[in-house]
């Protein structure tokens, strides 16, 4: 079950978007949206293109002081909605630059590498660059737009693949593993 949530408070929203593309926030480069070592699938409509990261948290320990106001996204969805959080094993911001194609996508993968049930994506800005989630046999069966404050879940196990922008610079999303119920 993929599950849409549109509540953030606009100000919490705002905040966490005003920080992120602040010009001193710090963003490493990595070659390739998703990693190919492990449960990847390559697809015809691929994109390969790299992108920026910011690790949060890595395997359950927190690597950035950058979690305290991300932590107050993850309990603003959980206040609103029934959605239990156990634990978050990892937790990153992934920036993609304006360089998509029409049509094109990332690549297609799980998040089930790790323990933890829950793959969440949180849209930090209003952008195109739309998230497909897929069949066995790749086959689009849905996608979700990126909205500034919308929340995304679905089960790790869940293909799905991002899209880079091609009408707006960029589009920032926090990627969170975690543990629990929705």
């Amino acid at each position: 079950m993929i599950l849409i949530i549109d509540n953030t408070p606009k100000d919490l929203a705002d905040k966490y978007e005003n920080k992120v593309l602040e010009k001193s926030f710090t963003w490493t480069y990595n070659k390739n949206t998703v990693g190919t070592e492990r449960n990847y699938v390559t697809h015809k409509k691929e994109n390969i293109v790299s992108v920026m990261t910011h690790g949060i948290v890595e395997n359950g320990n927190i690597i950035s002081n950058f979690w305290d106001l991300t932590k107050e996204l993850l309990r603003s969805v959980q206040q609103s909605k029934r959605i239990v959080i156990e634990e978050v094993s990892n937790c990153r911001l992934n920036l993609q630059l304006q360089n998509g194609r029409k049509g094109f996508h990332t690549g297609i993968h799980i998040d089930g590498w790790t323990s933890m049930n829950i793959t969440a994506l949180y849209y930090v800005n209003d952008s195109d660059g739309d998230t497909f989630f897929f069949d066995n046999n790749t086959k689009i069966i849905s996608k979700v737009s990126p909205k500034k404050g919308r929340w995304v879940f679905f089960n790790n196990k869940q293909l799905h693949a991002g899209s880079c922008p091609v009408h707006n610079k960029q589009r920032v999303v926090v990627n969170w593993n975690m543990l629990g119920e929705y």
